[in-house]
């Protein structure tokens, strides 16, 4: 399958194998039953949820944790100070696919130089690959190499109402398999502020989530997911979860794309009082966003809008704000078609518009196809970026390194040089620059080149020579 928006013949197999999950889209038992026991819901998930476990390098160690959270509003607590080496942190994930993809938060891994995992039925950890980070939905998706791992089963979010009984399971305070229950507060939380210019779409909860259930699951009283456990509010019985919906499309962004595709309308607007509002003719109590300026060529500017135009709903939503029409078009794929009601000049108005793919992506296609620079007949070598980073699945790499940019012959033995394979030293001198290597490799009187490496994160050294 071709991936669209990264260009030439780069496919979904270039990426890492497709997302298969298991999902169970059936709306919940409206009837209302007395339940004795969650522990066959429970038993069904638990193989599903593990610990997520971060080091931090030495040198980035935090004096203090909850100062310098990625959620400001998230209370890790004293007892969390206490119980954790100062490098070494904890939360939980949510095995979502057989092949060993796992969900958890972006803000438990932002910044780790050692991810590792542990599965409920044993003590030892798995070495875990960032796929890729989302910290506009505060999302991240890792993949573990293991065999026979148990997906958990995914619910419809959308259906989740009010009052609906929940389960939070996870690692609180590293005691893993944890488990809490309570019911859902609200649904549709996006003013909540607790990712810093980010988008939310909250399951609000009364299911205790303390420090270390982030990116365990939210689960309904059959045992499947509805949220990712995202983090508490200061104050008592106040948790968020991030719905599965939303959560599910982005991991299927990270693993198609390599990063997390947004619907694209292309404009710019502003947000009015309502004494504003009413004068543009927007009724008496609904909300609405102002377009200021539109992209040229972008959807917008093809579907016919103008600045002054109004927009009240997108595919029936009403939008409240600003902030809630980017997550309603970020939960959209670029070219879906969606339906925006609005006013210009007064009157209604409806435009049908097939999102753009984002600007974003046009960059993310520079950065991952680079040509890069010969420094040594059929030997290309380019610069590390975080774009590569996550298509080449490279794990524990901070600094800057010099990759190899195509597989290359080397040796007697015929060995090669993979694409990827990180370049740390040539003839014992440490390289972290292109114009490092293309010095050495441009001296006449050198013959012989040893070059230590980093493939599938194990040290070799590869020999080349000048004929």
């Amino acid at each position: 399958m071709t991936v669209l928006g990264l260009g030439g013949s780069l496919s979904a197999a270039d990426l890492g194998s497709e997302l298969e999950v298991v999902r169970d889209p059936a709306r919940l038992p409206g009837a209302s039953q007395v339940v004795l026991s969650y522990s066959d819901a429970v038993e069904r998930i638990q193989d599903s949820v593990v610990t997520v476990l971060t080091e931090a390098a030495a040198e980035e160690v935090r004096e203090d944790e909850a100062s310098k959270s990625k959620l400001p509003r998230f209370d890790l607590g004293e007892e969390m100070e206490e119980s954790l080496p100062k490098n070494r942190g904890n939360g939980s994930g949510i095995i979502i696919s057989k092949s060993g993809y796992i969900l958890t938060n972006h803000h438990v891994v932002a910044d780790a130089a050692k991810i590792t995992v542990r599965l409920r039925t044993s003590e030892d950890e798995l070495a875990a690959v960032v796929v890729g980070g989302d910290p506009i939905f505060d999302l991240a998706l890792l993949k573990v190499e293991a065999q026979d791992l148990a997906p958990a089963t995914l619910a419809d979010s959308s259906n989740v109402r009010v009052g609906d009984v929940v389960l939070a399971l996870g690692s609180p305070f590293g005691l893993e398999q944890t488990l809490t229950m309570g019911v859902v507060s609200a649904t549709g939380r996006s003013t909540v502020g607790l990712i810093r210019n980010g988008l939310e779409d909250f399951i609000q909860t009364d299911a205790a989530i303390n420090p270390g259930n982030s990116g365990g699951p939210l689960l309904d009283g059959l045992g499947r997911v509805v949220g990712v456990n995202t983090a508490r509010y200061m104050g008592e019985n106040i948790g968020f979860a991030i719905p599965i919906n939303l959560a599910l499309k982005v991991a299927e962004d990270l693993v198609q794309y390599g990063i997390v595709v947004r619907g694209y309308l292309g404009i710019r607007y502003a947000e009015l009082a309502a004494s504003e509002l009413k004068k543009a003719g927007v009724p008496t109590g609904r909300m609405g966003i102002v377009i200021t300026d539109i992209m040229a060529a972008s959807p917008a500017d093809k579907a016919g809008f103008q600045p002054g135009d109004v927009i009240l709903e997108v595919n029936g939503r009403k939008i409240r704000s600003g902030t809630h029409l980017r997550l309603v078009l970020a939960s959209k794929a670029p070219q879906a078609e969606v339906s925006i009601n609005g006013l210009r000049e007064g009157q209604e108005i409806s435009w049908k518009v097939l999102l753009g793919i984002p600007p974003e992506v046009e960059k993310y296609q520079a950065q991952t196809q680079p040509s890069g620079l010969e420094v040594f007949p059929g030997l290309r070598v380019m610069m590390l970026t975080d774009a590569l980073r996550i298509k080449l699945k490279l794990t524990d790499v901070r600094e800057k390194r010099v990759l190899i940019a195509q597989s290359y012959p080397a040796g007697a033995a015929q060995k090669q040089l993979q694409e990827g394979d990180q370049l740390l030293a040539i003839n014992g001198q440490s390289v972290s620059t292109i114009d490092q290597v293309q010095k050495i490799f441009s001296d006449p009187e050198a013959t012989r080149f040893m070059l230590k490496v980093v493939s599938q994160d194990k040290t070799t050294y590869q020999l080349i020579t000048r004929s």
